[in-house]
């Protein structure tokens, strides 16, 4: 026989310091103005955000992550997704295998976004753990910090040279085709820029 799932508020009591004269208080409030009752503890702060996540958590049966570890993530893991589309969704890729991809989520039955990022990255088998707002928010920020840190060492590295020579004006015309020209013109006029400490980037058509 499959045991029922256990009630947040009890969840709670075990996972936090809530007290069970709090917990009544809370039910008391919900019963007679609805809402959520972990909406209700969160607003009378007798718990903290993660600790109602945990809770939920262990209510359906789904990971949650307290330390995402953004500085151990693979930062090309985000390459494909924008930033402003991670922040609004709260979802971050954190692992890819051959079979599966894992993602950090906020919210676990966002099924639009899971849905966009499988299809995205081409992954049969999404897997999901579940964060607080303000942690994987803070993950995102810092991969995504790191990822543009590393594009633009690389950028440093492989072109400097031949930036050394962008001394008039560029012709993207003039790459070869497994050069990227479109990439490799927005870099180098990126990059020329932050050399030349621009305020201002003109492009002018032909």
């Amino acid at each position: 026989m499959i045991a029922a799932p256990a009630h947040i508020g009890d969840l709670l009591l075990k996972y936090s310091a809530l007290t069970q004269a709090q917990l009544d208080e809370a039910l008391s409030i919900q019963a007679a103005e609805g809402g959520r009752l972990g909406d209700i503890l969160l607003r009378k702060k007798y718990v903290l955000p993660h600790e109602v996540m945990r809770a939920l958590c262990h209510q359906i049966d789904l990971p949650f992550v307290e330390d995402l570890k953004a500085n151990e993530i693979d930062t090309r893991l985000v390459d494909k997704l924008p930033i402003n589309y991670a922040r609004t969704r709260e979802i971050l890729p954190i692992e890819q295998t051959e079979s599966s991809l894992t993602v950090a989520v906020s919210d676990p039955f966002n099924m639009e976004s899971l849905e966009d990022i499988r299809v995205l990255f081409g992954s049969t088998q999404i897997k999901t753990v579940v964060t607080t707002s303000a942690r994987l928010q803070d993950a995102i920020n810092r991969v995504y910090e790191r990822n543009t840190s590393n594009m633009i060492q690389d950028i440093k590295r492989e072109d400097e040279e031949s930036y050394d020579d962008l001394e008039g004006p560029i012709d993207i015309l003039d790459a070869t085709e497994d050069e990227a020209p479109v990439i490799r013109f927005v870099n180098s006029v990126i990059f020329r820029a932050v050399k030349e400490k621009a305020s201002d980037i003109h492009i002018e058509p032909y």
